[in-house]
């Protein structure tokens, strides 16, 4: 009798565990959620124009971070494996590091020249990610260790303020008058203006569960192709890579917001809280 009983809680067990080896989590495979993602802000400016070293017209010398707040849903569809998808949204600000070749037609003359524009352009961003989570395996999907990999758009609106975003001329000559005076440009195209990026998405992480129904996912993340833009962004303030076109005040934004974009995305750790749905 005594060994009868110990054979049906052997039997009770293994089947317990069977059902644990199968998609989800006691049965659980949905997974919806919040995360928040964040990365030291070394020299391009944040949402608060704060940058750690500084560059353009961001100063440096203050503790700066960029941070996106992101929403995802996931669907263990296997054992080990995962389906998410994920919405990303940030600010940020570009310092205007890189120099324009700016053009006034003032009091009869042309003036050119080749500067960097006063102020900030505000970017708004917004990424859009299907990934797919593959999990130690030692784990079961949605809980333990894992690798993520996936595509990604990059979407960003681009904008800014002409009274403060502007590029000063000193001492052009009125033949109206015969005197030199100052002449502002502060025509940088729409003052709003979108633009598209695709990157790739890996990621390394982990997820906990709490009371069988709250998860505690945390990790960090990169995007491939904006990593691999790192050394030129270190040394090169011109965002044109591929053709001869000149950075002018009318294709400011087109040229230079995609790096300070790069640089938000390029690396981040985040800590996400989730609950199992069903």
């Amino acid at each position: 009798m005594k060994y009868f009983k110990v054979y049906i809680i052997l039997i009770l067990c293994s089947g317990k565990l069977y059902s644990q080896l199968g998609p989800g989590y006691m049965g659980k495979r949905v997974t919806a959620g919040y995360g928040f993602y964040f990365s030291p802000a070394i020299v391009g400016s944040n949402a608060s124009e704060a940058s750690i070293i500084g560059r353009g017209n961001a100063t440096g010398g203050d503790i700066a971070f960029n941070s996106m707040h992101e929403g995802f849903l996931e669907f263990a569809f296997k054992k080990r494996a995962s389906v998410g998808f994920s919405f990303k949204y940030y600010k940020t600000t570009y310092d205007n590091a890189a120099e324009a070749y700016v053009t006034s037609y003032a009091n009869g003359y042309t003036n050119s020249q080749q500067k960097s524009p006063a102020g900030f352009s505000q970017i708004t961003g917004f990424n859009y990610a299907l990934y797919f989570k593959i999990f130690n395996k030692r784990y079961v999907a949605p809980w333990g260790r894992y690798f993520l990999f996936g595509p990604t758009i990059n979407s960003f609106k681009c904008s800014y303020d002409p009274s403060s975003m502007k590029v000063e001329f000193g001492d052009v000559y009125n033949s109206n008058t015969g005197t030199y005076s100052s002449v502002t440009v502060n025509d940088f195209g729409p003052q709003d203006q979108f633009f598209l990026r695709g990157d790739l998405l890996l990621g390394w992480g982990r997820s906990r569960i709490f009371g069988n129904r709250v998860t505690l996912d945390y990790g960090i993340n990169v995007q491939v192709i904006s990593l691999s833009f790192t050394l030129w962004d270190a040394v090169s303030e011109n965002a044109n890579i591929f053709d001869g076109t000149q950075i002018t005040n009318l294709n400011y934004f087109e040229r230079t917001s995609k790096r300070r974009v790069r640089e938000v995305n390029r690396v981040n750790v985040f800590v996400k809280v989730g609950l199992l749905l069903f």
